[in-house]
């Protein structure tokens, strides 16, 4: 280092001359590795941080929520959000029905037994009616559970006439009454129509021009 190049002495003898005596001390100083100034700093690495690769969060898919009931001359079906079926049930399963609707509307009633009409259970909104080995729905209100309850083409308690005769209904020959999703049922005699076959269908009850009640399934047969 430089302090320690300042506080060596040299030696020469007496015989040599001033100028002979300088060149030999500068040579002595440079073989010795003394030298004025501050050494260079040692080099530094320059290297940058590869950057965190970021994730992104996978969205938790949106449950399904019930929000709506659809009614069919074959049964009732529960529908959500996505417009998918989440339960349903045949009315040829009068216990499925009863399972299905107890689920929804969040209690199932006592059995009424009922003289002609079978086992009676009612809500507030419908009454399911079991008879022959068979289900039966009674609507009374627009909605059940909170979310509306109508037939498969979107009729329901407070559908207006002109709604209903929008959908092609089955005209009975009064004004009170008419059938949706009429279906042929050739074993059986029209108690309405004599001499014809049968036919299946959701009765629309009407008071006034608006509908008040339905039932499923029904038919123009049936005298009950």
């Amino acid at each position: 280092s430089l302090e320690l190049c300042q506080n060596q002495v040299v030696m020469f003898p007496r015989y040599l001359s001033g100028a002979a005596a300088a060149s030999i001390a500068i040579a002595v100083l440079v073989l010795a590795g003394c030298a004025t100034g501050t050494p260079a700093p040692a080099p530094t690495s320059s290297a940058t941080a590869a950057p965190t690769p970021t994730t992104t969060a996978t969205p938790t898919p949106e449950a399904p929520i019930a929000t709506q009931a659809l009614l069919s001359l074959d049964g009732i079906s529960v529908r959500d959000q996505f417009d998918s079926e989440m339960v349903s049930a045949p009315f040829s399963d009068p216990d499925a029905v009863l399972a299905l609707l107890g689920g929804l509307l969040g209690s199932t009633p006592e059995p009424v037994e009922q003289f002609k009409l079978g086992t009676t259970y009612e809500w507030p909104e419908l009454t399911l009616v079991e008879a022959f080995g068979t289900a039966r729905v009674i609507v009374r209100a627009a909605t059940v559970a909170g979310i509306p309850i109508t037939s498969t083409q979107g009729i329901g308690v407070g559908s207006s006439r002109a709604e209903v005769l929008a959908a092609s209904p089955f005209d009975l020959g009064r004004p009170e009454t008419l059938g949706l999703e009429p279906r042929s049922v050739p074993e059986f005699d029209s108690l309405v129509f004599p001499g014809q076959p049968g036919t299946a269908y959701i009765a629309v009850f009407f008071e006034g021009d608006v509908v008040s009640s339905l039932i499923t399934p029904s038919g123009d047969y049936l005298d009950v």
